[in-house]
């Protein structure tokens, strides 16, 4: 049975399109849990939370990267599948508008801090012009060096949030 031990809690309170964690992750765990919640945007344009890694420099990683997959489920028309390769972040699936609308989401992390590739999974749930939209994936960073934090992005240009919460834990099994 796995344990989840409390790391890091960081509250956005400003419109911002991006939000650094830094130092978070290091050789104690192999697997990371993040949880995203309550996140709105400022104005009444869609758009999804993306991931990027910080590399053991302390750079956010945004080069061509980065592979991601995931399986959009929506309550107002079929699923869907959706990819990018050679991607500049790797995308979290539930979108969301403008309040009362928000998204949430749940990413594992897996051996960020081996000089290796890293792997996620991730599930979310949001909803977009009132109909529910959600979704679960898979992505990597596909250069081999350690990663020492995260950022969570808005990938919409001009779409920023202002309203969100990102806890972060280490999986002990």
């Amino acid at each position: 049975m796995a344990n989840l031990e409390f790391i890091l809690k960081e509250t956005i309170s400003g419109s911002t399109s991006s939000t650094s964690v830094d130092n978070v992750f290091s050789s104690d765990y192999d697997v990371y849990m993040i949880t995203c919640n309550g996140f709105s945007t400022v104005g009444t344009d869609g758009t999804f939370l993306g991931l990027r890694f910080i590399d053991n420099s302390g750079s956010v990683v945004t080069g061509a990267e980065y592979d991601w997959a995931d399986l959009e489920m929506t309550s107002n028309t079929g699923f869907s599948k959706d990819n990018d390769t050679g991607a500049t972040f790797m995308r979290l699936q539930g979108g969301f508008d403008q309040a009362p609308e928000k998204t949430g989401a749940v990413i594992y992390v897996y051996n960020p801090y081996e000089a290796d590739y890293t792997f996620i999974t991730t599930q979310s749930a949001g909803v977009t012009g009132g109909y529910n939209r959600n979704g679960k994936g898979i992505g990597i960073h596909k250069t081999a060096e350690i990663i020492r934090g995260f950022a969570i992005i808005e990938t919409v240009t001009s779409r920023p949030y202002n309203v969100g919460k990102i806890n972060v834990y280490g999986v002990k099994v």
